[in-house]
């Protein structure tokens, strides 16, 4: 039996990673912060989930300072109070360096070129806050992109629940078929191995 354990692994590490990710996208569907939790971590690295979870976090960061530049806070302390919230520990050290670069005397165009992380930070938002910036209206350019980048992230999820499911029950099946099929072919063996 321990051979065709050995001999079916692949099979049981997709379906064990299908279950994974069918649990991941309903366990933290509803929750506002699932993003910025340990199980995060690993799924950076799946490219279009990691655009999930950039969307999510770049979100929850541009609606928190929309929020507080709009009630006279300095850009600066903003950024420290968002170093706080429930973001993904990447964005806070992100936040953090943003904001020694602006207390080093840095605009917050340098400070983006100077403190910006490939595949954290897309071009379009480094883009659009420096418009924003440029214009005077950065307050209500991160609440634009804020506005944006919460519904890419939920398009995302629906689309990640509607692929996952059907796929994770196809490789239910097909687990289960495979035990049992495993189980006919050890009984087969077994009543061989007696009627000799």
């Amino acid at each position: 039996m321990i051979d065709h354990v050995i001999y079916y692994w692949p099979q049981w590490a997709m379906g064990g990673a299908v279950l994974f990710l069918c649990f991941a996208a309903l366990r933290f569907r509803s929750r506002r912060g699932w993003a910025s939790g340990p199980v995060a971590f690993p799924l950076l690295f799946v490219p279009w989930i990691r655009g999930l979870i950039v969307r999510q976090n770049l979100s929850q960061i541009a609606l928190m300072l929309h929020g507080l530049l709009r009630c006279g806070v300095p850009l600066d302390r903003a950024l420290g109070m968002c170093t706080s919230t429930d973001v993904h520990p990447a964005y806070r050290d992100w936040l953090s360096a943003l904001r020694e670069s602006l207390r080093g005397g840095a605009s917050l165009r340098e400070g983006l070129a100077h403190t910006r992380r490939k595949g954290l930070i897309p071009d379009t938002f480094v883009g659009q806050v420096e418009a924003g910036e440029y214009a005077g209206q950065l307050p209500a350019m991160l609440e634009r992109i804020a506005t944006i980048y919460a519904m890419e992230a939920e398009k995302r999820m629906q689309i990640l629940v509607a692929i996952v499911l059907p796929v994770g029950i196809l490789c239910l099946g097909y687990i289960t078929a495979s035990a049992q099929i495993l189980a006919f072919q050890l009984l087969i063996g077994l009543s061989e191995s007696l009627l000799v």
